[in-house]
């Protein structure tokens, strides 16, 4: 009687045991279910806020370039400034003012234009290719510290390039610092060329000391700002025909004089000209000197 009874028990627990399994395993499951649905969430909310990191990395960054024009068979003209101090001291043929200086870059943005950098200088000048109709080069000469205490901050103001042109061995005596120039270089607003070692006539100069004029220049900007200087400023828009032949030989593309003229593509690209800009360059001046460029442009601009 005692085995059956104890039998008769067995039987009876074994429903409830089988059912407490069933019970355990279906919240087990449900656990993992849930477990698995929030890392499915956490994916998804990692994923969202990935995908809006890189829409605002996509909207922060600089604008696609524009595809550039191309000219109707015809060369560009590229207006091309030559500035070299911009400050308060006695106005001159070489000085300008920082209000008369402000006033110009507002009316170059006003009117639309486009300042354009070295390489881009080189590619209007030797194809048929063009930015902008409304399309301009500001260069400085010297390097003088006004190029980082006052045009820096103007360019960073109005969003606008310019390339300057260094006399290396001359840094810290009145002129930017190397720091500064790297600084400048590294906002992409400047960028930066020779102006040669020591500013010498280069009209005068015998071949040795032209080539090491030109060579140590290009050496040193080459080496401290990683690039391939392409640009030679004669000082004083002084030359000779076998200044070219060097630069040449030493890797430059182009050779930047005076004249106050508008530059021209298919012209000899190492007497290459520049408008003068001085005290008296006012707005309204400036505009009357580059305007003709690009009336020229517009009218030789393939459709």
């Amino acid at each position: 009687m005692l085995k059956r009874s104890e039998k008769e028990n067995k039987s009876k627990k074994l429903p409830v045991i089988m059912t407490i399994i069933a019970l355990f395993l279906i919240i087990l499951f449900a656990f993992l279910l849930n477990l698995k649905g929030q890392s499915n969430k956490s994916q998804t909310r990692s994923s969202s806020s990935a995908h809006t990191v890189s829409t605002i990395a996509k909207t922060s960054s600089k604008p696609v370039e524009k595809p550039w024009l191309t000219s109707n068979g015809q060369v560009n003209q590229l207006p091309i400034l030559m500035f070299h101090y911009v400050n308060t001291q006695m106005p001159d043929s070489n000085t300008m003012t920082p209000e008369i200086f402000e006033s110009d870059l507002k009316s170059l943005v006003d009117q639309g234009y486009y300042t354009v950098n070295s390489t881009e200088a080189l590619r209007i000048l030797t194809t048929n290719e063009k930015p902008s109709n409304k399309m301009i080069w500001l260069t400085f000469d010297d390097g003088s510290i006004d190029l980082y205490t006052t045009v820096f901050p103007l360019l960073k103001k109005y969003h606008l390039h310019a390339t300057a042109m260094i006399v290396t061995g001359n840094l810290a005596n009145g002129t930017v610092t190397e720091a500064q120039i790297k600084e400048m270089k590294a906002s992409g607003l400047i960028d930066f060329q020779s102006h040669t070692v020591s500013h010498i006539d280069l009209s005068t100069a015998d071949d040795a000391s032209a080539t090491l004029q030109l060579q140590q220049s290009k050496v040193w900007l080459d080496q401290t700002l990683h690039q391939k200087t392409s640009v030679i400023c004669y000082p004083a828009g002084k030359f000779s025909a076998q200044t070219e032949e060097i630069a040449k030989s030493l890797g430059y593309k182009i050779g930047l004089q005076e004249g106050d003229a508008i530059a021209e593509g298919n012209s000899n690209l190492f007497e290459i000209p520049r408008l003068r800009m001085s005290s008296g360059t006012n707005a309204q001046l400036l505009m009357q000197m580059i305007q003709p460029a690009e009336s020229y442009n517009v009218k030789n601009t393939a459709p």
